[in-house]
């Protein structure tokens, strides 16, 4: 490569590295990018939110750039700052429409600023979905504006019907702010109470100013606690009133059961309540049995919500709330939108591009045509309110888990044909005018004893585990079916108890199961243990089995390093446990006939399934972990950049100079490719692929941590062995000898691949490989001959490359190769002679160049009897002296060499230092000789035959 080439391709490369690192080089290609506004409290008071909003957002955002975009287009997300002010909202919406470049806006927070805001998005026909606003009027009578949570109407009235259905007889107070979202959910609230026929008590509004409003809440609190009939207090306000409101009832140690709508499921209240001094000495002093609504359960959200719950802490470090859940998943419908959408994306389409999310998202309107979100599918009503369940939570130390009792509205009852059954059963039930599947949550937690019996070949385990349930009401949660085990498992009754009507049921469990379960859980070198079971009968629309995150011994980590500490898994047998998993799935069964769900809407019937998994891997050293997660990408390519640029950009001087050198940076830089390629393929294609997948990769890893050291012995070898041998010697080592020493290195790394990569004994190989190398001896002995020959003139180097030799009667010749069966000489007439090694080695050997490459030549000349030797000696030297193509040391000579009978004879000795210019040479030499001795007057003798010829006798 010229040095043109390896400057044009250094550069290249470093082009390439810049753009990798610098640039989103998938999208250099697409100038056109799509845009969306995102708006919301970027600072302020409600910073909190507007972070969790944007955090959510971007998430959505950079998944889908990273799969390629949009048809190759890059999504931008800009946010926008409207710090919870309904005036700054909408210089904020006009903004956005006079930049005429956003084909759809999320936001705002406040229902204050949507409404405001929502005006100036109509009049410019900009698509908008929010997450947060809540108050009806936000998408009345405005096409263009959609809600991605559930309104004050179904909340207030959901949280009506729940208190009718478990408590009627209870009184009802409400404690509420005079904000729009305040007096809209009292109004909606009170109303609803009022229809069910439910006494409200008493009602407290929260009017005063700021520096007023700690005495109006005690004011508020003294008339609480001495009126015992206030019954259930019903909490309308935003987060900041709402921690003052909670710190003054529980300081105040009153006892009633307090009712929250979702401002206080939020981040900005948990934030708010977690600096109280209480609140940080005992977590959940302030909040414990607080009961919410909000439109996320994250320990009922399905796999794409936990995925999204593990990437979220993965990034940001801490646990999402249920704005940045939401937000995501407006981001996502708005993602989804575009992707099915016929739009250009370009600058001058944008109105009729604008116009066609909209209509898409307008379309929405039935569970066939719902898309996928965190906890259900999504889809609108005829007000482009999405037709979301509202969720309840308890608080419990500081954490929001869900009520024993939830209810999800049935989109089609006529997909039911049991309607009669369920409503008798109390499946179903009629709230708020609507009919809601009633599901029973059951908190379920598993601890692993033992594992043992573990077969890596047959791919089972067996496990002694304790399994509970707790839940409320009468069910029978252990009628479950284990997806994953080999026979059927008995559960052996331990514990039963049953206090303040929640059940608690202990078992022991004792059986065989089938490892690698878990869909997507998979990685190299490494296996899944554990269990996944569903119940026999009820769907998730009746039973959902949650984790069971109040007992410490199920929270993923803490578990982890108990059963590490206690070593469920036999040391001897070489495994450790790595990670554990729990979480809630769904699975779906198709019906087999069954006529009870034939009128299913996708034919499918869904259970909730619980999963408990424990990744183990060989307790042995590895590098695998040895680079940290986040510098894996960019080893592997600066690694193979590396590479490269030591491959074919440095010069071949510069090689030879620092072989030794480059030879170490290349086998560092090998492995770091390695140990980074097979991190890049765990991290990013282990969770996506199946099991057969995951085990042909992993073959191709391990094959190259066989392959690439053979690769870098072989090459020490020539850079530490071959390389100074020939410098020092000066004399090329045969290619026999360097193949023959790769083979071996190869055939070991052959069969080290069979007996260690593909777990096969190379015994039975070897013996077929005998039987085989003796039929083939017998078949090719001739070419053994020559081959073994091969190795003996290699090691007894009776001649070498470039010397010119002859063997026994062949013409003399330059040796060009020696090969595993031949010598290879080329003859004084530039042809090809292949001599078999068997020959050379048992011929007589003539090396020209050896020991030096000066090779003596001679020939004989005659001289009449008459002319003294002397002077014969003297001109012949003269002439020797004069010619340049001869060496000079060892001098050239003449000798005499006495009579004959017809003339003086004379012997010219002289020294070529290349041997095949001896004819040229020797030509020469007569030539000059020949002029020489006739200018002196000196007659060469004839012989005597040509004497007589010429009639001279």
């Amino acid at each position: 490569m010229t040095k043109l080439k390896r400057y044009i391709l250094l550069i290249f490369l470093f082009i390439s590295i810049f753009l990798y690192y610098f640039l989103d080089w998938r999208f250099l290609l697409k100038n056109d990018h799509i845009y969306l506004a995102l708006a919301g409290p970027m600072s302020g008071q409600y910073s909190s939110i507007g972070k969790c909003m944007l955090q959510g957002a971007s998430l959505c955002i950079d998944e889908i750039n990273q799969a390629g975009g949009i048809d190759g287009k890059k999504i931008v997300l800009d946010p926008y700052d409207d710090k919870n002010d309904p005036r700054l909202a909408k210089e904020i919406a006009l903004q956005i429409a006079n930049t005429h470049k956003y084909i759809a806006v999320i936001g705002h927070f406040y229902s204050d600023c949507s409404v405001n805001a929502g005006s100036v998005y109509k009049k410019y026909k900009i698509p908008v979905i929010t997450s947060t606003s809540s108050n009806p009027f936000v998408t009345k009578d405005n096409e263009w504006y959609f809600r991605n949570v559930h309104n004050n109407c179904i909340q207030s009235n959901f949280i009506a019907s729940c208190i009718k259905r478990i408590c009627p007889d209870e009184n009802i107070s409400i404690i509420y702010e005079p904000t729009n979202y305040g007096k809209n959910t009292c109004e909606i609230f009170q109303k609803a109470i009022t229809d069910l026929g439910l006494s409200l008590k008493y009602k407290w509004k929260i009017d005063s100013p700021d520096e007023k409003l700690d005495e109006k809440i005690r004011r508020i609190v003294f008339d609480i606690q001495f009126k015992n009939d206030a019954g259930i207090i019903f909490l309308a306000c935003y987060a900041e009133i709402g921690v003052k409101l909670i710190k003054a009832l529980k300081d105040n140690l009153v006892k009633n059961q307090i009712i929250a709508t979702a401002s206080l499921a939020s981040e900005a209240f948990q934030k708010g309540i977690s600096k109280l001094k209480k609140e940080k000495k005992n977590p959940g002093f302030y909040t414990n049995g607080l009961i919410v609504t909000t439109p996320i359960i994250f320990d009922a959200m399905n796999e794409k919500g936990q995925h999204f719950k593990q990437d979220y802490i993965r990034r940001f470090g801490s646990r999402p709330g249920w704005h940045a859940a939401l937000t995501y998943e407006t981001t996502f419908l708005l993602v989804n939108a575009l992707e099915n959408s016929p739009i250009d994306g370009k600058a001058d389409t944008i109105k009729p591009d604008r116009q066609k999310i909209r209509d898409y998202l307008a379309g929405t309107t039935s569970p066939s045509k719902a898309i996928k979100g965190l906890m259900s599918p999504i889809f609108f009503n005829e007000n482009r309110d999405a037709q979301k369940q509202v969720f309840t939570g308890i608080y419990q130390k500081n954490q929001i888990v869900s009520t024993p009792i939830q209810f999800q509205p049935i989109h089609n009852i006529f997909s039911i044909l049991d309607f009669n059954d369920a409503l008798r059963e109390k499946k179903i039930l009629l709230l708020n005018g609507q009919f809601m599947y009633k599901t029973n949550i059951v908190y379920t937690g598993i601890d692993v004893k033992e594992i043992y019996n573990v077969n890596f070949q047959s791919g089972t385990f067996s496990m002694k585990f304790n399994l509970w349930f707790r839940f409320e009401g009468q069910l029978n949660p252990e009628n479950i079916h284990f997806i994953n085990s080999t026979d059927n498992i008995q559960l052996e009754l331990e514990k039963k108890r049953i206090i303040n009507n929640v059940s608690y049921l202990l078992y022991h469990v004792n059986g065989q199961f089938k490892m690698d379960f878990l869909p997507k859980k998979h990685a190299f070198n490494e296996h899944i243990l554990g269990v996944s079971f569903r119940h026999n009968e009820l769907t998730r629309d009746n039973l959902i089995y949650l984790v069971d995150t109040l007992s410490a011994g199920n929270i993923s980590n803490a578990y982890l390093e108990q059963i590490q500490q206690d070593q469920i898994i036999n040391p001897a047998l070489g495994w450790r446990v790595n990670d554990c998993y729990f979480f809630q799935s769904i699975e779906a069964c198709p019906p087999i006939g069954n006529p009870k769900y034939l009128n299913l809407i996708d034919g499918l019937i869904k259970y909730s399934r619980y999963n408990m998994g424990i990744r183990i891997n060989k307790n042995e050293f590895t590098l695998r972990n040895i680079i940290h997660a986040d510098l894996i990408h960019h080893v592997f390519i600066f690694s193979i950049f590396c590479l490269i640029c030591m491959s074919f950009v440095i010069s071949k001087d510069i090689s030879l100079r620092y072989s030794r050198t480059l030879w170490l940076m290349q086998a560092f830089f090998s492995f770091c490719l390695i140990i980074s390629l097979e991190s890049v393929l765990n991290y990013n294609f282990s969770n996506h692929l199946e099991m057969y997948q995951i085990y042909i990769l992993k073959t191709i890893v391990s094959i190259l941590w066989w392959t690439v050291p053979s690769i870098l012995i072989c090459l020490a070898i020539k850079r530490f062995i071959w390389n100074p041998l020939e410098i020092k010697t000066g004399r090329i080592i045969p290619d026999i000898i360097v193949s023959f020493v790769n083979f071996f290195i190869y055939l070991l790394t052959f069969f080290g691949i069979i007996a260690f990569v593909f777990d096969q004994k190379i015994t039975s190989l070897l013996a077929t490989s005998g039987v085989l190398a003796m039929i083939i001896g017998l078949a090719v002995q001739i070419n053994i001959s020559n081959f073994f020959s091969g190795i003996a003139i290699n090691i007894e180097t009776p001649f070498k490359i470039g010397d010119w030799i002859k063997i026994g009667n062949e013409e003399p010749g330059k040796v060009l190769d020696i090969t595993w069966r031949t010598t290879r000489l080329q003859t004084i007439d530039d042809s090809i002679v292949s001599v078999p090694n068997s020959i050379v080695s048992e011929s007589l050997i003539h090396n020209y160049h050896y020991p030096t490459k000066v090779f003596r030549s001679w020939f004989t000349i005659h001289i009449d009897n008459s002319i003294p030797p002397e002077k014969v000696k003297k001109v012949v030297s003269q002439s020797l002296a004069k010619i340049d193509c001869i060496c000079a040391d060892p001098a050239p000579v003449c000798y005499y060499k006495g009579l004959t009978e017809w003339s003086s004879k004379y012997l010219v000795a002289f020294s070529i230092m290349d041997y095949s210019s001896r004819l040229r040479t020797v030509e020469s030499v007569w030539t000059e000789v020949w002029h020489t001795l006739k200018n002196e007057d000196i007659t060469l003798a004839l012989s005597f035959p040509t004497y007589l010829k010429k009639g001279i006798l």
